[in-house]
């Protein structure tokens, strides 16, 4: 499982982002789990502003190719969007 936390600084190139990742990371045998903007904090933080994404692998070896340096032309494209659009952290979370 791969969670991301991201901060999005181009809207514009963001969406070009979401509209290409979701077909990207079923091929890659990957799917979203949970995605979204609205984010509460249960620890008295006011506002969030990260956007949270958990991404599903059949394994943790695949998750790690999803995060991993990309050979696939397609994949590091939509990489180099998400790069560009956000500042994004990602987290291998092994196990259940």
């Amino acid at each position: 499982m791969i969670l991301y936390t991201t901060e999005v600084t181009d809207e514009a190139l963001h969406a070009e982002y979401r509209s290409r990742v979701a077909a990207l990371l079923e091929a890659e045998g990957g799917k979203f789990v949970a995605r979204g903007s609205v984010v509460e904090a249960s620890d008295g933080e006011t506002a969030v502003q990260r956007r949270i994404a958990v991404m599903e692998f059949p394994t943790v070896e695949q998750a790690r190719a999803w995060i991993g340096p990309q050979s696939e032309p397609e994949h590091a494209a939509v990489r180099e969007l998400r790069e560009r659009a956000s500042n994004s952290i990602s987290f291998v979370i092994e196990g259940t």
